[in-house]
């Protein structure tokens, strides 16, 4: 995306200023008569509002301060870290394709590696900037607006090397994503130095259904699949994702709870039929704990502020068991 596309000006914001300022400056308040003491008024119940309706036109979501995913989006944009861990996984995944090419069976139905998109190909990254710059929230115009210009991705550390290394030993490369513009899609990977044709093909979203299950189902009826790769726990099975958003504090460490004692009774797949990439910005990991981000914490119990310090909060945080 053009960089000048990512500045929102702030005239707007300084005319208002300017003028709330210069009307109060022109009204000394001594000299505004008071007004009357107005008589009481009894309220009418509320008549019941049906939901409004979706207005493309809506101002966009500013950002919930403080921000939470800024430091995020820097860890994928500048940390080294980072990049060795894209690097790690990406090389355990050349090693595994390597080895499971060698012992294929002569007559095995096609092989295929399933790969999510975003955050595991495709590094989106310069989205969450324009979003952290402009201080607003996600938005799916935004996203829209995005996609509209592939020239601004890059690809994930790792991603391309083992992708050209996957499609030389006969390989082929299935998509998964919830992307739903192919032509977009196609040309990010395009722009990338990657392929879309026979061998490397999109399974995009189709009728507002992010579950993934019916389109991974639909690939095992054709082709042996060795191994899947995303970013997101839902990119393996939709037995990850959480039925309903959490309510309260106790739903939502329930929740987590519960995806982790799944990962715990699958482990042995991580690293043989499921690699993980890193993506510390947005998942469902994230839905989870939107409304209480802070009472989930886990913090010492014994611990306190030292002597003659003063708490950041008066507040008492409830906390996290281990």
């Amino acid at each position: 995306m053009k960089p000048n596309a990512f500045r929102i000006t702030s005239a707007i914001t300084a005319a208002s200023l300017g003028l709330i300022l210069a009307s109060c400056a022109h009204h000394d308040a001594a000299s505004v008569p008071m007004p009357p003491e107005p008589a009481p008024i009894v309220a009418a119940a509320p008549a019941a509002k049906a939901p409004p309706a979706f207005d493309p036109n809506a101002p966009y979501k500013p950002i919930n301060l403080p921000n939470r995913t800024l430091e995020a989006n820097l860890y994928i944009q500048t940390s080294a870290e980072y990049r060795a861990l894209c690097f790690q996984a990406y090389d355990a995944m050349t090693n595994r394709v390597k080895e499971l090419m060698a012992n294929r069976p002569p007559g095995s139905r096609p092989a295929a590696v399933v790969l999510d998109l975003d955050e595991t190909v495709l590094d989106n990254s310069a989205f969450q900037s324009f979003q952290e710059l402009n201080g607003l929230e996600y938005d799916g115009r935004l996203w829209d607006e995005w996609e509209r210009h592939p020239e601004a991705t890059r690809l994930v550390p790792g991603a391309k090397e083992f992708l050209d290394t996957a499609t030389q030993l006969g390989v082929n490369l299935l998509y998964v994503s919830n992307r739903v513009n192919a032509e977009t899609t196609t040309a990010a990977l395009v722009h990338n130095g990657l392929t879309v044709d026979e061998h490397h093909r999109l399974y995009l979203k189709e009728n507002r259904i992010s579950n993934k299950d019916s389109r991974r189902a639909a690939i095992r009826e054709k082709y042996d699949i060795l191994f899947l790769v995303g970013d997101n726990l839902a990119d393996f099975s939709s037995e990850f994702t959480p039925a309903q958003n959490p309510k309260t504090v106790s739903d939502a460490a329930a929740a987590i709870s519960e995806r982790s004692a799944k990962v715990d009774a699958n482990r042995a797949k991580f690293g043989t039929e499921w690699f993980v990439l890193p993506n510390p910005v947005y998942g469902e990991w994230q839905r989870l704990i939107q409304k209480h981000p802070r009472e989930l914490l886990r913090s010492p119990e014994t611990m306190t502020y030292p002597k003659g310090t003063t708490p950041l909060s008066p507040i008492p945080v409830p906390r996290q068991k281990n």
